[in-house]
């Protein structure tokens, strides 16, 4: 379930990276869009927000896989 969610976060960040692209690159494909600014402050929140999670889950992964390879370890020591 980690790593599902770890890949619908890389598209959640890759979706709004896109979009920003998109907006600040080719503004001619826009056209008149009175509320640009805000669309761009919104997408940006939302990148970022996307960032922080998938840091955080990356920790809580690596954290996990630590705890494996300790418990592994302790119990090759114990059968030894």
């Amino acid at each position: 379930m980690l790593l599902a969610l770890k890949k619908y976060l890389e598209a959640k960040v890759a979706e709004h990276t896109a979009i920003l692209d998109v907006y600040l690159q080719k503004p001619v494909a826009i056209g008149d869009h009175d509320k640009i600014f805000e669309v761009i402050v919104d997408r940006f929140e939302k990148l970022t927000c996307a960032k922080h999670q998938l840091d955080e889950l990356e920790k809580i992964i690596n954290a996990q896989q630590v705890q494996t390879e300790t418990e592994t370890k302790a119990e090759t020591k114990t059968k030894k």
